[in-house]
């Protein structure tokens, strides 16, 4: 199989890059492994509780023990669907602060400052509520506030308010301090995923040939020029080649993982690994962040998206009603509300990040999320820029041999001071006047759990990745040793090969990572047709 351009990854920035590439006299070929999963599941809103964790569509990655949250292993969600993240996340879109990408940019990753970014942003979006500054209306995403038979987000809100925090009408705003209606990714009541938004459109061209059930086992390389790829489906080998440029699209822990298996990377860890080094590039694999989250659960009055409202019965009236009109309890998403918060009243700006949603979850050892039969309320809290930095290494040259994943998510103490701090403040939004009528007790960290040292015990024991891993290929200046991607996103060293996804970040942004990747997609097409001219 030969085209122009072959993408490694059909997930939420592959597709996006894929779908903008293939044109009139550009080809291309989008690879995965995983196959494309259209079905009730994957469209009704609520369904995310179905399909994160659950192995017909998400392989979980899990960590080495870490020290830090008493040597628990931790989970990261990893899609394995066609629209990756976007077919089976909770819809959240969030750009992140104006902030996050300047710093990108100061880092060295010139061209990625908020000025550079928030155009791409307004072009990609289809914003379905009333006219905002700086929102794109005629894009391919559909984007639109958080919208639920639930009154539980208004209660939020109020209580944010309640609180001192502004009242916001844009999340998305360049610097949202403040708390305001979440906003997802639907479309009249359905999820709206990359699928939806790039890949359909594309499939009738010929220009676009889409390959499922394919793993990438390594690049083909030519000396220091990448060339394509080989892959495995289905007991055949396959070779795809790329006439003008690969670009690997496989996410934070697959693209470090191939780049290695290719010989591309830190030259004791391959050594280690059994792989034979072609090209050093230390940082790969390297720089891994995420947001670590904790919560608190209270029960209420109200109804919820509990497990009560899952009997058979009750699912398939919800079922019906979802057909017939796409409102009704499924075509709720899970999170309602966002804010950004402060531990301490005297800082600047918000360090906090808080996602409220209308049901009562519980975490499990490794932080995948299990609802409870109570009624009940769950905000999360996390640090919004952490500093802790984990690396993926090979544990063997068999590309079907798992990755080392080592991560000491709250090895800074101030962090879980802040985190500690977002629990008590969590507890206070519950005591407020808009939220106490309502509140029947709490759930988790519940009694008995009310000093520093039992809250620190509580976020050591139940804190848990908020599933936006990046960094592991970062972005930086040319001359930057320790970056993978240069600016323009091409592996350093290589030729015809670049990395879109949210490996590149040079660290996590204050959101979550599906539309920051979605942006990422569009701004390597740009700069490879850009290229491609020259």
């Amino acid at each position: 199989m030969e085209a122009d351009y072959v993408v490694v990854g059909a997930g939420t920035a592959g597709c996006a890059l894929a779908a903008r590439l293939a044109a009139p006299g550009r080809t291309v070929i989008l690879v995965d492994a995983g196959e494309r999963r259209d079905n009730l599941y994957t469209r009704i809103p609520a369904g995310a509780m179905f399909l994160v964790g659950n192995p017909a569509y998400d392989v979980p990655v899990v960590s080495e023990p870490d020290p830090t949250l008493n040597r628990r292993r931790t989970a990261w969600s990893a899609a394995r669907v066609v629209g990756g993240g976007s077919t089976i996340n909770g819809m959240v879109y969030s750009r992140g602060w104006a902030q996050d990408y300047d710093e990108w940019a100061a880092l060295g990753a010139h061209g990625w400052a908020w000025r550079d970014v928030a155009p791409v942003f307004e072009r990609l979006e289809c914003w379905g509520d009333e006219a905002l500054p700086g929102r794109g209306r005629d894009g391919p995403v559909h984007v639109q506030r958080a919208r639920s038979p639930f009154t539980l987000a208004d209660r939020f809100l109020d209580a944010c308010v309640e609180l001192g925090m502004p009242r916001l009408d844009d999340v998305n705003a360049p610097h949202p301090d403040g708390a305001g209606r979440a906003q997802v990714t639907m479309n009249h009541g359905r999820r709206w995923s990359v699928v939806d938004a790039y890949l359909k459109p594309r499939l009738r061209d010929r220009t676009l040939t889409l390959v499922t059930r394919a793993k990438v086992q390594r690049l083909q390389m030519d000396g220091t020029r990448c060339i394509g790829v080989f892959a495995r489906s289905g007991g055949r080998e396959l070779q795809i080649r790329a006439r003008v440029e690969t670009i690997l699209c496989a996410g934070t822990f697959g693209s470090p993982k191939l780049l290695m298996q290719s010989g591309i990377g830190a030259a004791g860890l391959l050594d280690s690994a059994g792989v034979r080094m072609l090209h050093s590039l230390p940082g790969v694999g390297a720089n891994l962040s995420d947001h670590v989250g904790v919560q608190v659960t209270a029960g209420v009055t109200e109804r919820t998206l509990s497990s009560r409202d899952r009997g058979p019965l009750a699912a398939l009236l919800a079922s019906v009603r979802w057909l017939a009109t796409h409102d009704g309890v499924l075509a709720s998403p899970i999170v309602l509300g966002t804010a950004y918060a402060r531990s301490d009243a005297a800082l600047v700006e918000p360090d906090l990040q808080l996602q409220f949603t209308a049901a009562s979850f519980q975490s499990g050892d490794r932080g995948e999320l299990e609802l409870r039969r109570e009624f009940g309320v769950t905000t999360s809290v996390n640090v919004r820029r952490p500093r802790a930095r984990g690396r993926v290494r090979l544990t063997g040259a068999d590309p079907d041999a798992p990755l080392r994943i080592e991560h000491l998510a709250l090895i800074d103490a101030d962090e879980v001071r802040r985190l500690v701090a977002g629990l008590k403040l969590l507890r206070r939004l519950h005591g407020t006047r808009a939220f106490a009528p309502i509140v029947t007790g709490e759930l988790a960290p519940g009694r008995g759990v009310e000093s520093d040292a039992d809250l620190e015990a509580y976020v050591r024991a139940t804190s848990f990745p908020q599933y936006h891993p990046v960094g592991t290929c970062r972005l930086g200046a040319t001359d930057d040793a320790d970056a993978v991607v240069d600016p323009r996103l091409r592996v350093r060293g290589i030729r015809g090969l670049r990395v879109a996804d949210a490996s590149v970040m040079p660290f996590v942004p204050s959101s979550n990572t599906n539309a920051p990747s979605i942006m990422i997609g569009e701004r390597a097409a740009e700069f490879a047709i850009a290229d491609a001219r020259r």
